[in-house]
């Protein structure tokens, strides 16, 4: 407990200092634009730093989650799908972090504040109102001279207040055409609680230490001091009026106030509380019941240590009950949920639901490492930092090693002699940790005010140090002079060194490891992993330098991407990484710029190597056009087949836009019209709609936006739900797939090569075999599933480089709309420095002279041809069974590491494309084979699981669905090969679960 609670204190102090630090005086107004430059960031699906408020709409389908990482999500209720990621404008450092949100009752609008990237040019900090329907900003209101730190509606939806810092108060707006129509600016300090009745008036407090409430002309009635401690945070009026709750920053207390003069009424339950605070409070929709939350621990019957909601009954003068609702830190705010329900946000960061008998009705916890404990003897690495062992979850969690030279991130089995840890000796430092004043030898290093020491690491010879705070890496020398300072993504948890002393590998607050080059503090390299609440989820995992070359894991790549401003009144764009992947995905950059320590002379190092022609690195003129869904809501139902959906579309980059196209359930439309074409350099949007033919049920509907030069852009997507008569359910095996079809078909192209012509390649034993037997098991489906299954066969010297391609040709052609497309392929597989893979046919020749195992150009098929076949059989359910890493161990002593399929795995699964890929082995593993099985392990599991052994969905129903085969291939090659190979399967997002195979 002692350890989860200093890590609690130490993250919510920071979010105080940091609101505290930035209210200082405006420089004079500006009209400059928002950096156009565009930016870096991480996009895990989920916040990836503090949730600092939540919105809730009337209707509770919606909630608004906002955050320091300078995002606002909305999110599906109760199910908890994320619906959309909405964007203002942000700049470097604090610019643009996210304090506050309000979601109107009607769920139409979004108000967003925050630390506004507008401050930075004298324009001051602003409310953005943004469209929950297009993502687009509205209107601006301001400016004002502090951040914004709250926002509320009142119930009725007619007004929107604001807390806003530097003592500047309260303002509150008409919602129908925003005029201010009342403010209090008599506040001292800080605005952090506030809130309405249903009356429509309002009750609030100020760090100032006073609380006030209004009528519902915003006409102040009472002010009175507190009484229970001197930072009041959380106020909350109650929905009728008769009660203010005040929590605390400063004491675990909670007072209720008569609202009739702001007399203490009383102090609900808090005696025996573990913990510091109780900031924030929360009255149930009919006011009976009281929430409360903060710092406090409660230990659970998972032997942890959680943050609870508290929750007293007969308005605050019940005995109180405390529910672990799963957080680890500090609760920041809490809405009414249901009838007694709260839903909650936390630092975490996390968000959920608690119904009214406390139990779990939605969690969804933190995707970031923990990373608050990697300094000292728990933070360690190889003396040149490429090897680093990470506990994803604080001290308890188990640790995995990221090997930079591979790459790679496995988990450990047992100690790693090389890994040492990080030095903090060798210096007479004191006062540092968690601390406000540090010193080196008695006299204070220069910080910021309000900048938080934690971490730091010693130069070689005491030659000096490097600092980490939550604001900035700093590197002192030895007489405590500043030698340099970097502003960092988030807070500095620890430092570690190499053993020359010239780069620094940092853990921050963002879930990140960075590497740094300690002569300077320039930033080489950064790693992030997801970490999936389902510990046997793969984990996923990216790589980047500061220009944005990177690699990654199977489906690692969409986890950062380019953060694009526009304009002040203009959501910025975003365009995941993958979107760039040719240019940017370079394994071979990554691998050296730890080396070269330049990430300049990592790029013409490795282009040189790759014989590469240096690309413009400016996203800005390759962007991909950006399309919007303009006629309906997410969840909103459909009665007719035909739906004709409305959309806007517009080319950053004054492309051309020659297509757009829709997709249903991850699968091509078959019928659309409507497309307005976008003529060269268009300003602004083009309008349009698609009219589709939906099937009887509920969908997944996307809109995708082509350039002339084939760059598509982020699809737009949305779910409609079914709200005609009820379609009748047949079994799996009488499915209909349209007019004439009883059953679908199933079309397989099976290619195996064990030998080859060139005998320099090494022979595998069963991958012909492995060909046969699949192409078995799916002929045996015949007249069960499938009204007929056609399948080619190509194996050694049948698998030549024409008759592939002839074979692809088919495959791409042949499968008509609801069939279903196999492409499966075994042999030797390689890949270049770059990156790009290819596939070694019968008739490859390998090239004696290259410098590492690469085929003659032209005797291998590249990737792209597989790609482009599947991408054409789209209108099929497509997958790719893809088993050729045999040969990693085999390649001689000129191929450096092992190859990897990784890129030409994203590339096949992203939504354009639509693939279902099953790959045999994680990145650089080699795919097992074993006389025992007669087969690869990979394809031993796919013939095992097509023949029934993956019905494994309770009750089983003797069919087996896309879902439950990758589920059960993973689980039986990790089986087969004692845990030595890991299987991926990456489906698109948008495509839903099939039948693949009956037993009978």
């Amino acid at each position: 407990m002692i350890a989860a609670a200093s890590r609690t204190v130490r993250r919510a102090a920071l979010m105080i200092a940091a609101a505290v630090a930035l209210h200082a005086s405006l420089a004079a107004a500006q009209t400059a634009p928002p950096i156009p430059e565009p930016q870096l960031r991480i996009e895990a699906g989920q916040h990836t730093a503090v949730i600092r408020r939540i919105g809730l709409g009337a209707n509770e389908l919606m909630l608004a989650t906002a955050s320091e990482d300078k995002t606002v999500r909305l999110w599906s209720l109760p199910d908890g799908r994320q619906l959309r990621v909405l964007r203002v404008p942000i700049g470097p450092g604090n610019d643009g972090k996210i304090y506050a949100v309000a979601l109107s009752p009607d769920g139409q609008t979004v108000a967003v504040g925050g630390w506004d990237a507008a401050y930075r040019f004298g324009a001051a900090n602003y409310i953005y109102l943004i469209s929950t329907v297009t993502g687009s900003i509205t209107r601006r209101l301001g400016p004002f001279a502090g951040a914004i730190n709250h926002l509320a509606y009142s119930y009725d939806g007619s007004r929107l207040a604001a807390g806003i810092g530097g003592g500047a108060g309260i303002r509150v707006w008409d919602a129908g055409d925003w005029r201010l129509v009342g403010e209090d600016k008599d506040y001292a300090d800080l605005v952090f609680g506030f809130g309405f009745d249903r009356a429509g008036r309002l009750a609030a407090s100020g760090f100032d230490g006073f609380v006030r409430l209004y009528d519902e002309n915003m006409v102040r009635l009472h002010k009175v001091a507190t009484q229970g401690g001197k930072k009041p945070y959380g106020t909350a009026l109650s929905p009728d009026g008769r009660f203010v709750a005040v929590g605390y920053l400063d004491v675990a207390r909670v007072d209720v106030l008569s609202s009739n003069g702001l007399k203490l009424s009383h102090i609900p339950l808090s005696d025996g509380l573990q913990g510091q605070d109780l900031v924030i409070v929360a009255w149930s929709a009919d006011g009976r019941t009281l929430f409360g939350g903060g710092r406090q621990y409660v230990w659970t019957n998972e032997n942890r240590w959680r943050t609870p909601v508290l929750r007293w009954a007969d308005a605050g003068r019940g005995a109180r009950q405390a529910f672990p609702a799963g957080p680890r830190d500090l609760i920041n705010d809490m809405k009414p949920w249901g009838s007694n329900g709260v839903a909650y946000g936390t630092g975490d960061p996390a968000f959920g639901i608690l119904d009214g008998n406390g139990r779990p009705v939605l969690q969804r916890g933190p995707v970031t490492a923990d990373l608050s404990e990697h300094r000292g003897a728990e933070f360690l690495a190889s003396e040149d930092l490429r090897r680093v062992r990470i506990r994803m979850g604080g001290v308890a969690g188990d640790p995995w090693l990221l090997d930079i030279a591979e790459p790679s991130l496995k988990p450990m089995s047992g100690p790693a002699p090389d890994l040492v840890p990080a030095k903090e000796q060798g210096l007479p430092l004191t006062d540092w940790k968690n601390s406000l004043a540090p010193k080196l030898g008695g006299k204070p290093l220069p910080l910021e005010p309000y900048e938080t020491s934690f971490s730091v690491a010693v130069l070689p010879a005491g030659a000096g140090l490097l600092m980490g705070t939550h604001f900035n890496l700093r590197r002192y020398d030895a007489a405590g002079r500043e030698v340099w300072k970097r502003h960092v993504p988030a807070v500095a948890w620890g430092i570690h060194l190499s053993a020359d002393g010239r780069l620094a590998s940092v853990a921050y607050g963002d879930g990140t490891l960075r590497w740094h080059r300690t002569s300077d503090g320039q930033e080489l390299l950064a790693f992030f992993v997801h970490v999936p609440q389902d510990k046997a989820a793969e984990k996923r995992w990216v790589m980047w330098t500061p220009k944005g070359y990177y690699t990654s894991s199977a489906a690692g790549e969409d986890l950062i991407g380019w953060h694009v401003n526009r304009g002040w009144n203009d959501a910025p764009d975003f365009f995941p990484a993958a979107q760039f992947r040719n240019q940017f995905n370079r394994p071979d950059i990554i691998r050296l710029v730890l080396d070269t320590l330049d990430e300049e002379k990592a790029i013409q190092q490795a282009n040189a190597a790759s014989r590469r022609v240096r690309e413009v690195e400016d996203i800005r003129k390759r962007q991909p056009p950006v399309v919007m869904l303009t006629s309906h809501r997410d969840g909103e139902r459909f009665q007719t087949s035909k739906v004709a959906i409305g959309y806007s579309v517009r080319s950053p980059s004054g492309l051309p836009v020659r297509r757009v196209w829709a997709l249903i359930d991850g699968r091509e439309a078959e019928t659309t019209k409507g497309f307005v074409p976008v003529a060269p350099g268009a300003p602004g949007e083009t309008k349009g709609s698609l009219t589709l033919d939906l099937p009887e049920r509920d969908v997944r509907v996307a809109v995708i936006a082509e350039t002339d030069q084939g760059t598509a852009s982020v699809p737009a997507e949305i779910q409609l739900r079914w709200g005609g008569a009820p379609a009748a359910v047949a079994p799996p095996s009488s499915r209909t797939t349209g007019p004439g079809r009883a059953l679908p078909r199933l079309y397989a192209l099976a290619i195996g090569v064990a030998s080859y012509k060139d005998k320099s390649i090494p022979a595998l034993e069963f991958a012909a075999k492995d060909a046969r037997d699949v192409a078995e098991a799916l002929k045996a489906q015949k007249g069960r599933l499938y009204e007929d299954v056609e399948v080619r066969l190509l194996t050694d010297n049948g698998a030549t480089s024409s008759e592939i391609r002839k074979g692809l040709g088919w495959i791409a052609t042949k499968p008509a709309q609801s069939d279903v497309a196999i492409l499966f392929l075994s042999g030797h597989g390689v890949t270049d420095e770059t990156g790009d893979y290819q596939f070694l046919p019968f008739d490859t020749e390998m090239d004696a002279s290259a410098p590492i195992w690469l085929p003659v150009e032209g005797t291998a098929l590249p990737h792209s041809d597989f790609t482009r076949a599947l991408k054409r059989a789209q209108r099929a359910h497509t997958f790719f069974l893809f088993d050729t890493c045999h040969a990693g161990d085999a390649t001689g002593a000129r191929r450096k590491g092992r190859p990897s399929y990784t890129k030409f795995v994203n590339e096949l699964a992203s939504a354009e494309t639509g693939v279902r890929v099953l790959a045999s082995s994680e990145g650089r593993e080699v795919s097992l084979e074993d006389a025992r099985w007669q087969n690869g392990a990979f394809t031993k599991a796919l013939v095992e699981g097509l023949s029934g052994a993956a019905d494994l969905y309770q009750p089983t129903d003797g069919v087996v669905t896309a879902d439950e085969l990758a589920l059960f291939v993973k689980r039986r090659v990790q089986e087969l090969t004692r845990d030595r190979q890991h299987p991926v399967t990456q489906f698109p997002g948008m495509v839903r679960d099939i039948p693949l195979a009956a037993l009978r």
